[in-house]
């Protein structure tokens, strides 16, 4: 049974890459697979090259511990005691994706992110936590006259326990929004290099289906739209349903029936 690393539909994976090996067996031994929500069956499908009764939509059983109520106090406790100076803040969550095509050659471009201008153009309310992808090692030293506005939390293994103290996050092209949305978290899309990317890799759905908030292609639209980000609750609901519609804290009980 494949339970996936990531959910939701987010950039071409699998077979459903123009790059991919037609005639690779990768994948194609799966006795099932399980996905999300029901929508997006025919995604995981297509990705996995195996029939759509395959594809069970159980939901995802790992988000299960993001309706914990416990674990999510005691790791909020955690955090704060970690970083203080992040109390009574407004928190806005950094996490992009790398670029490049594997763990050893997996960078970010840093020339799409200026943080000094960010944190001034964000305001006193404002902290930063950088949470890069775990493939990228050469990660940009925070300037030490911000270090009381902006935090590296890069040796956190779990970017989820971040999010129960995120007030928006940004990212690009991170499976990371899914389980934002699942806790009601307004997002951005931060996408400099966006038509570049989707040449390469492409989407299931249109990029702006992807965002609860605004799609921002540009640094200096960027603090507004994290500002103004959460308006839109009925975005947020329309993407929940098409995407997370079973991750609900009861999906570790529909696998084990249904499997």
């Amino acid at each position: 049974v494949q339970v996936w690393h990531a959910m939701g539909a987010f950039k071409k994976f699998g077979y459903s890459r123009s790059s991919a090996e037609k005639n690779s067996l990768t994948h194609k031994n799966y006795t099932e697979a399980i996905v999300s929500s029901p929508e997006i069956k025919s995604v995981y499908a297509q990705a996995f090259g195996i029939d759509e009764n395959r594809i069970k939509p159980v939901g995802v059983p790992r988000t299960d511990l993001l309706f914990d109520a416990e674990y999510r106090k005691e790791t909020v406790c955690r955090l704060f005691e970690k970083q203080p100076k992040l109390k009574g803040k407004k928190i806005c969550l950094f996490a992009p994706t790398f670029r490049g095509n594997n763990v050893n050659d997996a960078y970010y471009p840093a020339d799409f992110l200026d943080i000094a201008k960010l944190v001034q153009a964000l305001g006193d309310d404002w902290a930063i936590i950088i949470k890069y992808h775990p493939f990228i090692k050469n990660v940009p030293e925070i300037p030490e006259g911000l270090a009381d506005r902006v935090f590296d939390f890069g040796d956190e293994r779990e970017i989820n326990d971040i999010l129960f103290i995120t007030d928006v996050l940004v990212t690009d092209y991170s499976s990371v929004i899914f389980e934002n949305a699942i806790l009601n978290n307004p997002s951005v899309l931060y996408a400099p290099d966006l038509s570049e990317y989707n040449g390469e890799r492409g989407f299931y759905f249109e990029y702006d289906a992807y965002s609860c908030g605004q799609v921002v292609e540009k640094q200096e639209n960027l603090a507004k739209a994290i500002k103004e980000a959460g308006n839109d609750t009925d975005k947020l609901e329309t993407f929940k349903k098409r995407f997370v519609s079973l991750c609900d804290g009861h999906s570790s009980r529909r696998f084990v029936e249904e499997i």
